[in-house]
């Protein structure tokens, strides 16, 4: 079929830069809404989500000296390629030695005196003895 029509004129297609200035500019005045308002719903939905994730957040701040576990990292992650499901979930118990940041802290296992430099705070939870406990 191509070969029964001649190629088109390629003057008569290219638009001219009056056209394209006007299209540019009616794309913007169409596109712009669309665009505040995507960004109005991607806003909102993140705040009800953050909200919504903090409902049951407690703030964990820890002293220099308070005893925590620390949660494992996967066994592939740790470079141990066994099934994750007997192993521990965490380690420990750490001594935390000092606050790096408002997140990160440094450790110091109590048994092997093996230290850990940063652990974010995610990775913490305290230690309770049965002594701390009764």
């Amino acid at each position: 079929l191509d070969f029964l029509l001649p190629p088109p004129d390629v003057s008569d297609t290219l638009p001219s830069m009056n056209e394209l200035s006007a299209y540019r500019q009616r794309l913007i005045a169409d596109l712009l809404p669309a665009y505040t308002t995507a960004r109005e719903l991607l806003d909102i939905s993140h705040e009800k989500q953050a909200r919504n994730y903090n409902v049951h957040r407690r703030p964990l701040d820890f002293e220099s000296g308070d005893l925590v576990w620390m949660t494992s990292l996967s066994g592939i992650a740790m470079g141990k390629w066994r099934g994750s499901k007997l192993q521990p979930r965490r380690e420990g118990p750490y001594k935390i030695l000092t606050k790096l940041s408002s997140v990160t802290y440094e450790l110091e296992h109590i048994i092997s005196r093996q230290r850990l430099s940063p652990i974010h705070i995610e990775r913490l939870t305290p230690f309770y003895s049965f002594t701390t406990i009764s």
